[in-house]
């Protein structure tokens, strides 16, 4: 048998798997199984996974219907043969000598488990040092390495990464002991490592630096990117890790250590989430830390004052000062502001050049003070009060923010029941097709006709007379004037977005002739201009697109045809064109070879949608530039014949050689 099992739970890590299996079949310790779950992964991973075990005998594949992380864990446990089990994060790398260091160590003190310290990585960008990597978790260094310890000898590594990874297991000990799969969670280490300090008092430490832990993956469940309904599961993981501190008569001892690691991601997560889910995700807390106390509140020394006033806002049901420390991190020209933080947990900014604070209350006021408090502004949701030297010279109620809600909810009542009328015979109507998702960018030129496929154009895409479109998505009214007869006489399903926005709003019934002349059907799509109605939106990518708004977050109509698309479900979603070169579609054309940064930002939010809504489509990006890493990539051969610095890339082949032109 060998000495070490190394499970790898795998999906969607493409870009970074080669990485880390080479890093894992090149350790030292040469007497390991390496056990990959390829856990339904829809990208080039299981083809990988393959191609390795071909080249050593080592490696074991398993592939299996996406499950979760933690299905793929407990597959790979119960799969090991191994005396001691190993887990690596499939787009993190290892030391070459890492299991060589925790073997010797954990069969010396014949532990149950050896844990080492990690560095956090980021590729495409530095830490303050001008380092991609740094270390974290010195406080491994705190602990012994020549005598076995239990979680009560030191309560602190309770407060410090749950990571599952950069240890090592006796089989025996960890056979047991069960991952949660529960279905889309994330953070599922919490519970499991709960039980693994709470079952053994044989610990062990090596106080080395052997693993590389990436933290700027974008597909990561740490993501900051994220902001869906997803999140409040981390709340479920740690009331799993909760019961378990109770079932071993643990949680009075560490209730401290324990609410300060259940404060660290699920605080962000409260902070990041979307604001329509802001509320559910409140209730969550408040069940949360029901048995909590103010009293507790007042004991804890490690918890910061901010999390402190957390806690006793949810204990005190006072849902406005829950969100005490959000506050605005952008200028008015909507870029970020550089930001530190003062003494008194004030945040400094500047605005034209000169320095200001602003804070938000306990009770959920927020104050700007400009030039050492001569000048104030207290704001709330309906007021804004000036001060000069402590004299209130202006108040004024903030009527056109609570205007435009209501506005917005007004429209959003007229989609709920326009939608459902237009979309009704869309859905699931492409379930297991191919559709093709059609834009303007120059790449699409490139494109080789697929048969039997759907195709879907945006706007101008249309005019591209070697393609047949089954759907024509139209937002752009000059277009539609500009080519009435064209649209008229095109045999499709046509469908065209009314943008609500301030300056249409009370036109809605009118400039529907044009639309009846072509056979166009109206959705809505709302203005993201519309500040402070982000509470009452749905997700870029909505499951139901039927009810309400077809919210395109102001990033063109190639994301409503996507959620239409999805809505009609197929099997595959072909991207075409929907990115390109300095010259075209998605680009500012003033800062060449630049995806904007909106637009980038709302692919990777779509993809990530994608990834949770719809695990079982696969969508596929054919020659892509801004969007490269982000779906499945293809191309074409015309496309690589001239660009011949693109190397090892997967090629489609069409079904006919007809020539396709610029669109």
């Amino acid at each position: 048998m060998p000495k070490v099992s190394i499970v790898i739970p795998i999906y969607k890590v493409e870009k970074f798997l080669r990485q880390c299996l080479d890093s894992v079949i090149n350790q030292t310790l040469e007497d390991i199984e390496i056990i990959l779950v390829d856990d339904g992964s829809p990208d080039s991973c299981p083809q990988i996974c393959d191609e390795y075990a071909a080249k050593d005998s080592r490696i074991k594949v398993i592939h299996k219907e996406n499950g979760g992380y933690g299905t793929a864990c407990n597959r790979g446990i119960e799969e090991a043969t191994g005396d001691y089990i190993g887990l690596v994060e499939s787009d993190d790398w290892i030391e070459p000598d890492m299991y060589e260091k925790l073997y010797n160590q954990i069969t010396k003190f014949d532990a149950d488990v050896c844990i080492t310290s990690f560095y956090e990585y980021m590729e495409d960008s530095l830490f303050k040092d001008g380092t991609h990597n740094r270390k974290f978790m010195e406080t491994i260094n705190n602990t012994t390495n020549n005598n076995l310890f239990s979680i009560m000898d030191f309560p602190f590594l309770y407060t410090v990464h749950e990571s599952v990874w950069a240890k090592l297991y006796k089989k025996e000990f960890i056979k047991n002991i069960k991952f949660s799969e529960q279905k889309g969670a994330s953070y599922q280490d919490g519970p499991f490592m709960t039980e693994i300090f709470c079952k053994t008092d044989k610990i062990i430490a090596v106080h080395d630096f052997l693993y590389h832990y990436r933290i700027d993956n974008i597909n990561s469940s740490a993501s900051n990117k994220r902001k869906d309904a997803r999140l409040m599961t981390i709340l479920d993981q740690r009331e799993l890790a909760k019961n378990i501190l109770i079932k071993y008569n643990k949680y009075n001892d560490l209730k401290e250590e324990f609410y300060y690691q259940s404060l660290k991601a699920p605080f962000r997560f409260y902070r990041n989430i979307s604001s329509k889910y802001k509320k559910e995700f409140y209730e969550k807390w408040k069940s949360f830390i029901k048995d909590l106390t103010i009293e507790d509140c007042s004991k804890f020394k490690l918890l910061p004052k901010n999390k402190i006033q957390f806690l006793k806002a949810l204990i005190e049901d006072n849902y406005r000062a829950s969100q005490f420390d959000e506050y605005s991190s952008f200028d008015i020209l909507g870029y970020p502001i550089i930001e530190r933080t003062t003494k008194n947990n004030n945040t400094k900014k500047r605005f034209l050049g000169i320095p200001y604070c602003t804070r938000r209350h306990i009770n959920g006021y927020l104050y700007k003070e400009f030039l050492g408090k001569a000048y104030r502004i207290k704001q709330d949701q309906y007021y804004e009060k000036h001060y000069i030297f402590g004299i209130q010279v202006l108040c004024k109620k903030n009527r056109k923010k609570y205007d435009d809600i209501n506005n917005f909810l007004y429209f959003n009542e007229i989609a709920q029941n326009i939608h459902p009328i237009i979309f009704k015979n869309s859905k699931n109507k492409n379930l297991g097709r191919d559709v093709i998702l059609f834009a303007c960018g120059p790449s699409a030129r490139y494109y080789e006709i697929i048969d039997n496929a759907v195709h879907v154009s945006i706007n101008r895409a249309m005019l591209n007379t070697n393609i047949r479109f089954d759907t024509l998505f139209m937002h752009d009214e000059e277009f539609v004037i500009e080519n009435l007869h064209t649209l008229k006489n095109y045999d499709a399903e046509k469908y065209c977005a009314y943008h609500i926005n301030k300056k249409n709003a009370k036109n809605f019934n009118t400039s529907t002739k044009d639309l009846l002349y072509i056979g166009a059907k109206r959705f809505l799509i709302s203005d993201p201009q519309y500040k402070g109605a982000d509470e009452n939106i749905p997700d870029i990518i909505n499951p139901d697109i039927s009810k309400g708004l077809l919210y395109d977050r102001g990033g063109g109509t190639v994301f409503s045809a996507l959620q239409y698309i999805l809505y009609t479900h197929p099997k595959r979603i072909y991207l075409v064109g929907c990115d390109c070169t300095d010259s075209g579609y998605f680009y500012d054309r003033q800062r060449k070879n630049i995806l904007l940064s909106k637009t980038e930002h709302l692919w990777h939010e779509a993809a990530y949608a994608i990834k949770i809504l719809y695990p079982d489509i696969e969508v596929i990006s054919i020659n892509p530039v801004g969007l490269k890493g982000l779906f499945h990539d293809v191309y074409t051969t015309d496309y690589l014949n001239e660009h011949p610095e693109i190397k090892n890339v997967e090629i489609i082949k069409g079904s006919t050689e007809k020539e396709v032109v610029n669109v």
